[in-house]
């Protein structure tokens, strides 16, 4: 991945993002083949990632969450540090042995897998895996991710990674695993207007995780399917599914009055149908008030077509391969609009 530097911040900020950019599968400590995050992800997107990556380019600015990610990472390692030094120290005071249910803390695991390509190997960085039968990880995501995939599968099966790296090395295997999930992008506004949207700006999603053995056959199943994939067109790809570009419906919402910033309580339609219906309702009282379409969306397709014609960047870009994918430009022709040619960036030195 690369980087721009559009709105000229200064050198010692750009530094600083700069070592934020390592990708467990390029070289460090040990190189793997793909980390237990990415394997989570779509397929397309896994092999489009492997083709185009390194062609994208990101812009500082869009670099500000992985830096809140980092420290909110930092103060839980050290946060648990502190917690187990005191368990320790008060151990030696009272004369007794070391805890054995200490956590093992964010060590990077690595795992080979032998499939029929080769031995596949992934790395892993769990946040705590704990000896109380729960893995755990830290997330600082958008809470779109929380209202349009409600079963939450790939973070599951991250967990279930997690646990099955931690067996290979020795650790306890656990059968419960905890995302703690801190919002960056959570409106107070949306949570008063519908229950389906998080109702506080951290949550936390217990799951059952798959037992070792499963997940050994999964990650097996999962290399030689991004093998097999690597041997296919762009346009041969396995698509996304509605779950995994966090797909929403179009909608209908019936505003009071032009001057009107937020549809009506309970005015959000899932047809034009109910929103008329709804309209005529209020009509008398309201005589100003009027039906606003909301055109469909691929939320975790979504980039501003206009950075990457002007900079050649991919933004906001929950998806930062979205400009090559032909299923994402189908999806744009079908309304009428198309990917424009990226400029060339200007990157960062």
């Amino acid at each position: 991945m690369r980087l721009t530097n559009i709105y000229n911040y200064p050198q010692w900020y750009v530094d600083m993002v700069s070592g934020f950019l390592y990708d467990p599968t390029d070289g460090g400590r040990r190189r793997s083949d793909c980390s237990a995050t990415r394997s989570i992800n779509p397929l397309q997107q896994i092999v489009l990632t492997r083709r185009y990556g390194d062609s994208v380019a990101v812009d500082v600015s869009d670099m500000t969450w992985i830096i809140l990610g980092q420290a909110a990472h930092s103060a839980c390692y050290h946060a648990q540090t502190r917690s187990i030094n005191r368990l320790k120290r008060a151990a030696k005071l009272a004369g007794e042995p070391e805890p054995e249910d200490l956590p093992a803390l964010e060590d990077r695991l690595y795992v080979p897998i032998v499939t029929k390509h080769g031995v596949f190997t992934y790395s892993g960085q769990p946040d705590r895996i704990c000896f109380d039968h729960t893995v755990r990880d830290l997330k600082v995501t958008s809470a779109w991710k929380l209202v349009f995939d409600k079963e939450h599968r790939e973070w599951q099966r991250q967990l279930s990674i997690y646990n099955a790296m931690g067996y290979a090395y020795g650790l306890p295997v656990v059968d419960k695993g905890q995302i703690c999930a801190i919002l960056k992008d959570w409106q107070k506004s949306k949570a008063e207007d519908s229950p389906d949207y998080p109702q506080a700006n951290v949550q936390f999603l217990d799951f059952e995780l798959a037992s070792p053995d499963t997940t050994f056959k999964w990650l097996q199943q999962r290399a030689e399917e991004i093998a097999d994939a690597m041997e296919l067109g762009d346009d041969e790809l396995p698509p996304c599914t509605a779950e995994e570009i966090w797909a929403k419906d179009e909608k209908w919402a019936v505003y009071k009055d032009e001057k009107s910033k937020q549809a009506m309580r309970g005015g959000v339609c899932d047809t034009q149908e109910q929103a008329e219906a709804k309209l005529e309702a209020i009509k008398a009282d309201c005589p100003g008030a009027y039906v606003e379409h909301r055109p469909g969306r691929h939320i975790r397709c979504d980039f501003d077509p206009d950075l990457w014609a002007k900079h050649g960047i991919v933004s906001p870009g929950y998806c930062k391969i979205a400009p090559f994918c032909k299923q994402h430009q189908e999806y744009l022709a079908e309304q009428g609009l198309e990917v424009p040619e990226p400029a060339e960036p200007v990157l960062v030195s």
